[in-house]
């Protein structure tokens, strides 16, 4: 008797599961989506990605998803212009910016960029905040000019995609690049390329710099859910970090934007994309380095202000 209760539950457990709505989400493409590529297959998700940040901002301004992953410094900006519906889950990558030239440029350390010219993307976004943080630190004097986002700025360095070592054809021999377009310079266009992360040039000053984070709408009918979704995106960030090529052949097929990159590149860009699901709270110390480094730099991409606690979950 015990037996046909306690499976009885489980029936019923299983049933309600898939009696509920799905949870929705917006993802911006790229490593994002990369990171959540396996839950596109999932019955109980509904997934949108988007190429706009703008959209981002829409959509938790309008509460229109149960979860959107978004830059930190965007969710930070919106929760303190007073829409305080969305709380930060964690952080879900870190540290994608970096900085590329072809192996006949020198590219070690980043006094090599003093009184060079190079091309950056997405002004006052994360990855340009860290390149002027860790120009600023290091007093390093390079020209920079802006593209609105990465793949606007490639054609600029990759200017000759038949010969795609002729930089004849541009006038930036650096780049401010981040994964998966490293990976397809590399792979695709087989080019030798000099890398310098910035995240290790920072790294005396802050540990690891939160990038995207993982902004969830306070619905307490959706609590269980979202808890299980962050649960098993733990679960699957970890052994994607284990295995990148098994995760990159298992969600090749999920999105045309997979597809478009190729396998092999999406399973070299995955290491150096530094995915991993982290819970952070008001005292998490990379999180207080990444606010004081924006605030220092321009205290606007924060709202002019840090946080309330009741901006974590």
């Amino acid at each position: 008797m015990k037996k046909i209760l306690i499976l009885l539950i489980a029936l019923v457990l299983v049933g309600c599961q898939k009696n509920q709505e799905p949870l929705t989400m917006m993802v911006p493409s790229g490593i994002p989506l990369i990171a959540v590529g396996s839950f596109l297959t999932d019955e109980q998700m509904e997934i949108t990605d988007v190429n706009n940040p703008s959209l981002l901002v829409s959509a938790m301004t309008s509460q229109s998803h149960d979860i959107v992953i978004a830059p930190l410094n965007v969710g930070v900006k919106v929760h303190n212009s007073g829409n305080e519906v969305y709380q930060l889950a964690g952080i879900l990558t870190f540290g994608n910016s970096y900085v590329v030239t072809r192996k006949t440029h020198s590219l070690t350390k980043i006094s090599d960029l003093e009184g060079q010219k190079m091309l950056a993307y997405g002004q006052n976004s994360t990855p340009d905040i860290v390149l002027r943080t860790a120009l600023k630190l290091n007093g390093v004097t390079t020209s920079v000019d802006y593209q609105a986002n990465v793949n606007l700025a490639l054609p600029f360095f990759l200017c000759n995609t038949n010969n795609p070592n002729d930089e004849t054809c541009s006038e930036y021999p650096y780049l401010l690049a981040a994964e998966p377009n490293i990976s397809m310079l590399e792979v695709k266009y087989d080019l030798e390329l000099n890398v310098l992360d910035l995240q290790e040039v920072l790294k005396t000053r802050i540990d690891k710099i939160p990038q995207a984070g993982v902004f969830v709408r306070l619905d307490p009918s959706k609590k269980t859910q979202i808890n299980r979704f962050l649960d098993t995106l733990t679960t699957k960030t970890t052994a994607m970090n284990a295995n990148p090529k098994q995760y990159a052949e298992s969600i090749f097929n999920n999105h045309s934007f997979f597809e478009s990159l190729t396998l092999p590149v999406l399973e070299k860009c995955i290491p150096r994309s530094q995915i991993k699901f982290e819970k952070v709270t008001a005292q998490t110390q990379y999180m207080l380095d990444y606010y004081e480094l924006v605030m220092a730099l321009d205290p606007l991409l924060l709202g002019n202000k840090l946080p309330k606690e009741g901006f974590y979950r």
